[in-house]
């Protein structure tokens, strides 16, 4: 059963990685080694701009796990916000619009930033930006696994703001995306195969792409669960999940045998891992965008200056409501929605606490938690219109959780 794993994983090119197996499934630690001859493929390189036009080397971005939005007694304010996506496609994989359309498509409905994550094909941050608008670099890493029973499983993680290098590819350089599906036999061994795969890639992303790892749509064909995602993040920490997002053939909420996105965060979350939550178009049409997508609390609108307030989790998640600012003073978390006073008892707040325990709901368009009334690890608030469009805040960190980290193991 361990040569069966090792023979799968080997398919795809991943660096150095110990695979725990578990003594349940009869399996001993086994190193994969990655081949030096193994090459990472580049993405063709943009064209830099003339000196005059480049900006200062950029700083080194936080560790992707990311400092928390705030840290316990500090206070924030948030009252200026861009509004981005951070999963898109093109013709250069499976979308409907060139990159230069869809980008044009973006900023035409008022979109600032926008990350290009085609399907194992990697774009550099600026590549396509222009006055007014910034390009951040993008690949969505595209393995694909068919189980015993026949289904497939896609654990795809996206780069955001890397280097331009191309991950999702096979030893001989053929993009993931477009070969067959890596078969797994044995059925005790399909959640090692994804939780290794999703390992290996996070941690491609963070040392090669030297980018920050998203985890996207973990229920596409339901084939991730708030289980392995556990054990990813112990072992590869990642800070960014798509917990909204809006592509038609994705599934976002929970069934009678199946956690939501939702459900999944707030159990990492109450575990004492880090992680923001994001809502995406995952357009592959002009006719997708503008479904979802985040606002940033940023300080500038450069690409560096977007990367580091991304990493730090300075901002919010939206399908259709609009918030004017998000305030913490003193243990009070108070949010402010963009509406029209007559609209306001449509809008529907909860705020969420440790083990996605709803602690108070109201109505209107200033509400308000006093955090300091609840023994919880963290608040988030989400905010619902007419049951349909919503917002979702990030985790305020009331008090410092265990630490996950591979670098303390």
């Amino acid at each position: 059963m361990a040569e069966a794993l090792i023979g799968l994983l080997r398919q795809m090119r991943f660096p150095a990685l110990i695979v725990s197996m578990t003594s349940a499934c009869g399996l001993a630690a086994t190193e994969l080694a990655y081949e030096p001859t193994d090459p990472v493929v580049a993405a063709p390189q943009p064209v830099a701009p003339a000196q005059s036009e480049q900006e200062e080397p950029p700083e080194e971005l936080p560790e992707p796990r990311g400092p928390a939005p705030v840290v316990p007694g500090g206070d924030f304010e948030y009252v200026r916000f861009v509004k981005g996506s951070l999963h898109s496609h093109s013709t250069r994989s499976d979308g409907q619009l060139s990159i230069e359309d869809s980008l044009a498509a973006y900023a035409a409905t008022g979109f600032d930033f926008v990350a290009t994550t085609d399907h194992d094909y990697a774009t550099v941050n600026d590549e396509f930006s222009r006055q007014g608008f910034v390009s951040l670099g993008g690949e969505e890493i595209s393995p694909w696994f068919r189980k015993p029973d026949g289904n497939t499983v896609s654990p795809h993680v996206g780069s955001i703001c890397g280097n331009g290098v191309t991950l999702g590819l096979t030893a001989d350089g053929f993009p993931f995306w477009l070969g067959p599906p890596t078969a797994i036999e044995d059925p005790l061994v399909v959640n090692d195969v994804l939780v290794s795969s999703l390992v290996a890639t996070i941690r491609q992303v963070r040392e090669v792409a030297e980018a920050l790892p998203v985890l996207n749509h973990p229920n596409f064909r339901r084939g991730l669960n708030s289980g392995i995602l556990l054990r990813v993040s112990d072992e590869a920490p990642f800070s960014l999940l798509e917990i909204a997002n809006q592509n038609d053939i994705v599934l976002t909420r929970p069934d009678a045998t199946h956690e939501g996105d939702e459900e999944i965060w707030d159990v990492l979350l109450s575990a004492g891992h880090r992680v923001f939550g994001l809502a995406t178009d995952d357009s592959h049409s002009g006719g997708a965008i503008n479904q979802g997508w985040i606002q940033v609390a940023s300080s500038g609108k450069s690409a560096r200056q977007l990367c580091q307030d991304i990493a730090r989790g300075r901002f919010y998640a939206s399908t259709g409501v609009a918030l004017s600012a998000i305030l913490f003073r003193q243990g009070v978390l108070t949010l402010k929605v963009a509406a029209h006073e007559s609209e306001a008892p449509s809008f529907e707040t909860q705020f969420i606490g440790t083990g996605g325990v709803v602690l108070t709901t109201q109505l209107g368009l200033e509400p308000s938690i006093d955090t300091r009334a609840f023994d919880v690890s963290y608040v988030r608030a989400k905010v619902t219109y007419e049951r349909s469009k919503m917002a979702w805040t990030q985790p305020i960190f009331l008090r410092y959780p265990e630490v996950h980290d591979e670098r303390d193991r």
